[in-house]
C-alpha cells in the first residue's frame, strides 16, 4: 500500500465539511525529492486555513476523488473520464480552507496526462493560480537514489528512518536511478521553461540544496510569497506528519555503488 493511502491523505477525513468560495489558489510544482512534502505538511497544519497542499494529481488521489465524485455527482459517469475543470471545481469544493484559500502539489509527470501532454497546457494550468512555487535540486544522482528508494519501498514520504533495504537490494537500483537522472532533467528543464512562460506572475523558486541547512528559513519565505504573515508564529497542530529527513548512510552506500557500476571500478565482494 502506498504511503498516500496509509496515511489516508485523500479520505474524507480530511475534507472541508462546510466549504466555502474560494478566492486564493497557490501551487507548488516540484519535481520529486526537492522537499515539498515538508513545506507542504507544515502547510496543511496551519489551524486549517491556508490550504490543504497534497498531490491531488497522484493516482491514489484520483481513485479517492473520482469515486466520491463519481457517486455524488454523476453516477453514470466511468472513472477518470471527467474533464480537468470538472475535477478542480470538485478538489476546491473539498479541500479550500474556510479562509477561501486553497493549495495543490503537483509533479510535472502528474499534470501532463491531465493537459493533454502539451507544454502549452501545463503553463495554460498554471496560470489559474494566485501564486506558483517552483522546487527543483542539483545533484540529480542523489535526487535519482533518492527517488529510487521511493520507488522500491514505495515510501514516499520520510519520517527520519532509513529504508528497510540491505545491501543485497542495492544493484537493483541502478537501472532505475538510471532513468530517473534523465526524468529529473526533463521535469527541471519543463519547470523552469514554465517560469520563463509566466513573465509577470508571482512565481518563487526553492533548490533543495539552498534549503536543507535551513528549513524554517525556507518555509518562512514560502509562506511570505505566499501572504502568511508571520507563519512561524502561528499555531501548528498535527493534522499532517512533518516529514524528516533519515540520515541518508544506505542512500550514500547507493549512490557510490552506482558511481562505481558506471564508471566500471571493480564491483564490491
Amino acid at each position: 500500500m502506498s504511503t498516500h493511502k496509509k496515511l489516508g491523505y485523500f479520505d474524507e477525513k480530511f475534507d472541508i465539511k462546510k466549504p466555502g468560495e474560494t478566492k486564493f489558489r497557490y501551487i507548488i510544482f516540484s519535481s520529486p525529492r526537492t522537499g515539498s512534502n515538508y513545506i507542504c505538511s507544515r502547510l496543511c497544519n496551519l489551524k486549517h486555513a491556508y490550504g490543504i497542499p497534497m498531490e491531488y494529481f497522484h493516482p491514489d488521489a484520483l481513485e479517492a476523488f473520482g469515486k466520491r465524485f463519481i457517486s455524488t455527482q454523476s453516477p453514470s459517469r466511468k472513472p477518470f473520464q471527467w474533464k480537468l475543470p470538472d475535477y478542480m471545481q470538485h478538489i476546491e469544493r473539498a479541500r479550500t480552507t474556510a479562509d477561501g484559500w486553497f493549495g495543490i502539489k503537483v509533479l510535472p509527470r502528474q499534470l501532463l496526462p491531465a493537459v493533454g501532454n502539451n507544454f502549452n497546457g501545463v503553463v495554460k494550468f498554471l496560470t489559474r493560480f494566485d501564486r506558483i512555487v517552483f522546487m527543483t535540486r542539483r545533484d540529480k544522482l542523489a535526487q535519482a537514489v533518492s527517488g529510487a528508494i521511493a520507488f522500491k519501498t514505495d515510501a514516499w514520504f520520510n519520517f527520519s528512518d532509513e529504508p528497510k533495504l540491505g545491501e543485497a537490494d542495492i544493484p537493483s537500483l541502478f537501472p532505475l536511478i538510471a532513468k530517473l537522472i534523465f526524468k529529473f532533467i526533463e521535469e527541471e528543464n519543463m519547470i523552469l521553461s514554465a517560469a520563463r512562460h509566466l513573465t509577470g506572475k508571482p512565481c518563487i523558486h526553492t533548490i533543495y540544496e539552498d534549503t536543507q541547512s535551513d528549513l524554517d528559513s525556507t518555509y518562512q519565505a514560502i509562506t511570505e510569497f505566499l501572504g502568511i504573515k508571520n507563519a512561524a508564529t502561528l499555531p501548528e497542530e498535527v493534522i499532517v506528519q512533518n516529514t524528516r529527513k533519515p540520515s541518508g548512510v544506505f542512500a550514500g552506500r547507493v549512490r557510490k555503488e552506482f558511481l562505481d557500476f558506471i564508471c566500471g571500478n571493480p564491483v564490491r565482494t
